[in-house]
This record gives structure tokens, C-alpha cells and sequence, in this order.
């Protein structure tokens, strides 16, 4: 049976209920107190709950979630108001929140006025854990944690990319139209208290059930409208550093990883490109002829993005125009906000971009237009929390704390939209330091942040990662190597250690801070056994981007925790070093150096499973020791796996049938929004592979992993249904 009671309010007060208004499918409850809360049920069948202080008005904001209300009347039937399917029910102290008759109290929720502002407390009566938070979380599980909805980077550990969504082991998930600096805390194992905070005496939320937490994130997904499906060369190896500097070194890089025999798909320009931050333009004295490079990074399959960010100096190319069209932001006064600091390199003072002024849609978006003629593919935003703006900036009426939170979502907006209109065709992406809830429907794919390069740091991507994926940023990755390396070369190890990871992720960038990133800096071994990953990298595409497609299609993110999979297993609750790249495969870094400890502990699941590298079958249910070998990241098929690679299908049958899509598409046009792709479903069973949405003659490799050994075939499949029998 599904839990049942939701939520119990209690308004710190006895005998305080006071008046009730039921009006156009909404209930309105207003106490002695001077609390008012108001429940209404959507057209997705949530709860949406707002709280109210004493005197205070909901403030419109044109950036919250705002969810239709359900055509379902309220009914009330002695002292229970029934919304939909929730019913309200009148209590002692306040009221209580049921889906259906039940006597198991789960959650109470207690409002207060406290001097911090405007309170309220969540307890569990079962001892759930809590997940979610966004990017800022850097374990599986939330325990014992603050956190102030402020988006912010820290440099040298990681971008807080905060998202206002929790969820717990039990099913109940909850969304906050949160404000700027409002506070989640969170408690200890075994005692799950949330209390949530606003200094601005109002709390605004959504509450919804599913029965499985792959369900709670794959909704969420919808709720925040999160899916998107970026360009396929995305998910190729793309190379970086601060930075290369004029055209020569791009050139020579290239021809780099010819000579190696490196396969690379993007190629990442920081802040050399332009001469003056705001330029949003190339610099002719170093980037001479833009046009013939760009014609050579196309001949060799390499795409180009480059960084852009809010701020733009008085001498820049970009300024006088956006003074002129009112584009930056402004002081209290309405005049033109004058900003100095160390983004200026050297200019006088500037300006930073409103990204909501009435002109910025063709001021701003022009020039990414532009950008986007001369040959750049993919704009990276950068410092958009936004980074050291001043507190006393103005954005359309919006100061800057009330419009902080969203600024990086409305300039990831501004340039996807303004590149959907001119390019219509063509696929943008964005690579982006910072967002909030629903960036990622702009093709927007995210890195953690400035990180060092030490142990320390790498070991926390994993549960950021899979936190990122979970709060609806599917599309991540971090700076493979760590950004900050004291203007050295990363230790070797390190670097070998993260580049397998990387492997394994959404999206494969290396980048840092003054040093090289490139695979083949060290010596000839450690450039072969690099390059073995990249290869590997480009060989697992099919499967990569049939999952960025199910994550388009049912927003289930491609980095997951284990509790995604194994919602009943205790100790995939709390995994923060493991986690699933798709639906078969399971990784698990090595995050520490080999001098340290020689094995590795891994843990299994229940169910059989296969090592990736020599597909040796291994009974789970338990943990098992693994030499820590640098060659190798540890990673393992889970049984009834169909991993579709670039030369051949893996197969590994279990007694229990399984299915995957086998998704294609051009990869760089918005056709398969037309339907205009390809679409194979791919059925296996204990005995047999079945093939659906063949359209044309096609050639797969078979190898099928069975019994302890491997049966090889090669299938020629025509229009319609093909099964195919194993030996």
C-alpha cells in the first residue's frame, strides 16, 4: 500500500483556526495568529501549499513555477476539505494533508515566526533520508547539511549551484519557489528533521508522491521542464585550458592529436580570444584570420566554443552600444551601474549585462549571433551566479538579491532562444558554470567549478555529479584534472585517475588553470593509456547518446546514484564513490592513490554482473576487493545489459527480459523534433534478442555474453521485426 498521510501543519497555537475561503477550486485557511496558508491542487495532480505571515502580500515573481490550477472542486465534509484527491483535514492544532485513509503519521510540518523569519519544520517518523539540493551536495545523501539558496562559486572546491528540490527514501518530494538566501537544514542519520527559512515571511512549495525515486526525478524533470537533448559531438572528448591564445597554438593543437591519433570534438577557447572582457568579438592581432581556422577545425571534425562573460569594460567593442540600449544593470537611481574589479584587466570600470532589459533579446543576443557567423559552435558562460556583481545593482525593478538565483538561467535563455530564431536548424549549446531550476531546457550542460586538483576535490565530483543529474541537470561534468594545479601539471596519477572518470560522465572536458590538459603531456605510456580511454570514449558513443535521448524523452538523468536502480538497497542509499553512467553500466573511481591502498573495496547489488574490461561474471549482493590498478577504473555490467558500441552490440542475458533504444539522429539539427531519427528497440531475452523499428537493411556485430562464454554473431536485419536466436 502507498504511504498515505502527507503532511501535518501545526501553527504553534491552540483553538487559532479563525476563517476559511474556499474560491475558484482553492482553499484559503487564515488563523489567530495571523498565519494564512492556502492549498490548491494542479493539473498534474500536486499540492501546491503557500504560507503567509502576518501582514504579508505574495510578491509576484515572473521566475517561480507557476502551476495551473485543477478543474476539481473543493468539497468540504464535516471538518476535511477535499481537494482532488488530498484531503484537508481540520485538527486540534491546525489541519493535516491526506491522499486516503491511513493511520500511519509520516510527516508533520509545523509554521512559525522566529527571528530569523518565517519557519517551518518537516520531521520524519520513519527515519528517512533526504536526497537532492542540486548541485551543491556532494554526498548521495543529504545529512546533517545547511544550505542557502544563493548561487555562488567557491574557488578551488566547487560552483553551489543550489536547486530548492528535495525528495525522501519514502517517496514524498517537494518543491520551493525559494527566494535568495532562504535556508534549508537538514538532520542527522536516523533523526530526518528539515526546516526551511524565508526572511521574507512567505513560503511557496509543491508537494508530489511516487513510488520509486527514478519516478519522483523523471517527474521533476517535467515539472521543471528540464528535458533537452544537446548537440551529439557534445559527448566527445572536448579540450581545454586557460588558456590557448591566438590561432597558431589551436592549430598545433590539432595537428597534435593527429599525430597521436587522438579523437577530440571540441576544442574550448578561455578568455584569449577576445582583447577586452565584453568584446564578444575575436581579437584580429592574435586570431587573424577566424575563417580559415575555422574552415580547418570543420575539415577535422573539431568544434569551437568560447567564453563569454556578464561583465563588459568601458573599452570594450560591446559597451557603448549596451549603454546606449539600457542593457546593463542599473543603481537605484535608474543611471547605468558603474563596476570595477579584477575582470577589468587593467580598464577603468564597466558594466554588467541585464539579461531581462527590454532591449537584450536583440542587443545582447545579436552579438552571440554574431559569434555564432564567424564559426563559434557553442558558447560558454562563465562567472554567471553571477560572480561579484554588487549588491546594489537593479535588474528591471529586481534588486540583486531578489534576481541573483535566476540570472544565469535568463542569460542561458537570452542565447538560446535568440540562436532558435536566427538558426532554426541548428542545435546550440551552452556550457555554463551556474543556472537554477529549469536551465537545462536551453541545452545547458554544466561543470562543477574552479576545483583544485587534489584528491580531496576529485572525490567529491562523484556525489556532485550525481546530485546535479538528479535536480534536473543531466548534462555535467567537471574540469577533468582540477582547474587550479599551482600553475604546475597535474599530478600524473591524478590526472590518469581523473580522465578515467571523465570516461564515464556526460560530458568529457579537461581544462586548468596555467598548465597544459592535453592527453599526451606527461610520457609516451601515459599518452597510450590516455588515448585507450578517449578511444573508448567515442567507442561507447551510441550508448551515451541513447541515454542523453532517454534523458530527453523521460528525464531520467544519465549520471545516477545507485538508489535510482536499487531504491530497497541500504547501502545504495547512502553510496557517494559508485554510481550508474545509463541503465547497465556502474562505475567506481579510484579517488585515492595506489600508495595508500592497494585494493579498492566495490560494492555489488544483488544480481550477477560482468566486468567491463574481461566480462568475468561476478555474483553480487556483497562487497568485493579490487587491486588498484592504474590502468583501469573499476566498472561493471549489470546482467541483462545491452550495450550498443560504435563496431558491435554486448549483449548479456538474464532470466529476466530487458529492454534499451537504440537512439540516432544527425546530431547537430533540431530534425528530430520533426521525427526525423532513428529509433531501435532492442529486446532481450534468456534465449534470444528481438530488433523493433528496423526501417532499412542494417549490419550488427553481436556479442553475446552467456553461461561463462561468448557467442560472436553477425545479423542482417531487414525492414520490420527480426528475432534472433542465441546458439
Amino acid at each position: 500500500m502507498k504511504k498515505i498521510v502527507i503532511l501535518i501543519f501545526i501553527l504553534l497555537s491552540i483553538n487559532i483556526f479563525s476563517q476559511e475561503t474556499i474560491n475558484n477550486n482553492k482553499l484559503k485557511l487564515k488563523f489567530k495568529n495571523g498565519i494564512n496558508i492556502s492549498f490548491y491542487e494542479t493539473t498534474k495532480g500536486k499540492l501546491r501549499v503557500t504560507a503567509l505571515s502576518k501582514d504579508m502580500k505574495l510578491k509576484k515573481n515572473r521566475f517561480f513555477i507557476n502551476k495551473e490550477k485543477s478543474n476539481v472542486k473543493i468539497k468540504k465534509d464535516g471538518n476535511r476539505y477535499i481537494l482532488g484527491k488530498y484531503i484537508i483535514e481540520e485538527i486540534k492544532n491546525g489541519y493535516k494533508v491526506n491522499l486516503e485513509s491511513n493511520n500511519k503519521l509520516l510527516y508533520s510540518s509545523v509554521f512559525s515566526i522566529t527571528k530569523k523569519g518565517f519557519l517551518e519544520i518537516k520531521n520524519s517518523y520513519d527515519k528517512e533520508l533526504f536526497h537532492g539540493m542540486g548541485e551543491a551536495n556532494d554526498k548521495s545523501s543529504i545529512i546533517a547539511k545547511q544550505f542557502m539558496i544563493y548561487q555562488k562559486a567557491e574557488y578551488g572546491n566547487q560552483a553551489k549551484l543550489y536547486i530548492p528540490f528535495y525528495f525522501t527514501t519514502g517517496g514524498d518530494a517537494y518543491y520551493y519557489n525559494s527566494n535568495s538566501k532562504d535556508i534549508f537544514k537538514f538532520g542527522r542519520r536516523g533523526s530526518a528533521v528539515s526546516k526551511v527559512y524565508s526572511k521574507y515571511g512567505y513560503l511557496d512549495y509543491y508537494y508530489f508522491y511516487e513510488n520509486s525515486p527514478k519516478k519522483i526525478v523523471s517527474e521533476f524533470y517535467k515539472f521543471s521542464k528540464s528535458n533537452s537533448l544537446i548537440p551529439k559531438w557534445a559527448f566527445g572528448y572536448l579540450q581545454s585550458k586557460y588558456g590557448y591564445k591566438n590561432s597558431e597554438e589551436v592549430y598545433n593543437l590539432i595537428k597534435k592529436f593527429k599525430k597521436y591519433n587522438i579523437p577530440v570534438s571540441g576544442v574550448i577557447l578561455d578568455l584569449y580570444w577576445f582583447k577586452h572582457m565584453g568584446d564578444l568579438d575575436w581579437d584580429k592581432d592574435n586570431w587573424k584570420d577566424v575563417a580559415k581556422l575555422d574552415r580547418y577545425l570543420e575539415e577535422n571534425g573539431v568544434k569551437l566554443i568560447t567564453i563569454s562573460e556578464p561583465f563588459f569594460t568601458v573599452d570594450s567593442k560591446s559597451y557603448k552600444d549596451f549603454n546606449k540600449n539600457g542593457v546593463f544593470a542599473k543603481d537605484k537611481y535608474g543611471k547605468t551601474l558603474k563596476l570595477s574589479g579584477w575582470w577589468c584587466f587593467g580598464s577603468e570600470y564597466g558594466g554588467i549585462m541585464n539579461p531581462i532589459a527590454k532591449n537584450s533579446f536583440d542587443t545582447i543576443g545579436n552579438r552571440y549571433v554574431q559569434m555564432r557567423k564567424t564559426g563559434i559552435d557553442g558558447f560558454w558562460t562563465d562567472l554567471g551566479e553571477p560572480e561579484g556583481d554588487p549588491t546594489e545593482a537593479y535588474f528591471n525593478g529586481y534588486s540583486e538579491f531578489e534576481f541573483h538565483n535566476y540570472y544565469n538561467r535568463e542569460w542561458s535563455k537570452l542565447i538560446y532562444k535568440k540562436m532558435v530564431k536566427v538558426f532554426p536548424n541548428e542545435r546550440p549549446l551552452i556550457l555554463s558554470r551556474s543556472g537554477f531550476t529549469g536551465s537545462a531546457k536551453y541545452n545547458v550542460s554544466v561543470w562543477s567549478g574552479d576545483s583544485s586538483s587534489s584528491y580531496i576535490n576529485f572525490r567529491k565530483q562523484i556525489g556532485i555529479g550525481i546530485n546535479a543529474g538528479i535536480s534536473g541537470f543531466s548534462y555535467w561534468g567537471s574540469d577533468v584534472g582540477g582547474f587550479l594545479s599551482d600553475r604546475k601539471k597535474p599530478k600524473k596519477e591524478l590526472f590518469i585517475r581523473w580522465m578515467q572518470f571523465g570516461t564515464f560522465v556526460p560530458v568529457f572536458r579537461a581544462h586548468g588553470s596555467f598548465s597544459p590538459r592535453e592527453p599526451w603531456m606527461y610520457d609516451d605510456e601515459t599518452t597510450k593509456l590516455l588515448k585507450s580511454y578517449i578511444d573508448l570514449r567515442y567507442q561507447m558513443l551510441p550508448y551515451i547518446y541513447s541515454t542523453a535521448y532517454e534523458t530527453y524523452l523521460n528525464g531520467v538523468p544519465m549520471m545516477r546514484p545507485l538508489y535510482l536502480e536499487y531504491p530497497k538497497d541500504n547501502f545504495a542509499q547512502k553510496s557517494s564513490l559508485q554510481y550508474f553512467f545509463g541503465d547497465f553500466l556502474m562505475a567506481a573511481p579510484v579517488v585515492r592513490r595506489i600508495r595508500e591502498k592497494k585494493e579498492k573495496e566495490v560494492y555489488l547489488p544483488k544480481g550477477n554482473w560482468y566486468d567491463f574490461y574481461d566480462l568475468k561474471k561476478i555474483v553480487g549482493g556483497n562487497k568485493i576487493k579490487v587491486k588498484r590498478d592504474i590502468n583501469k577504473i573499476p566498472v561493471y555490467i549489470k546482467e541483462g545489459a545491452i550495450l550498443p558500441f560504435k563496431d558491435l552490440i554486448l549483449l548479456f542475458p538474464a532470466e529476466k527480459k530487458s529492454e534499451f533504444t537504440l537512439y540516432n539522429d544527425d546530431g547537430i539539427s533540431n530534425n528530430y523534433l520533426k521525427g526525423d531519427y532513428s529509433k531501435i528497440k532492442i529486446i532481450l531475452k534468456k534465449d534470444s534478442v528481438e530488433f523493433e523499428g528496423i526501417k532499412k537493411e542494417m549490419t550488427f556485430n553481436l556479442k553475446i555474453v552467456k553461461n561463462g562464454g561468448v557467442i560472436k554473431k553477425v545479423v542482417e536485419l531487414k525492414k520490420g521485426d527480426n528475432k534472433i536466436l542465441f546458439e
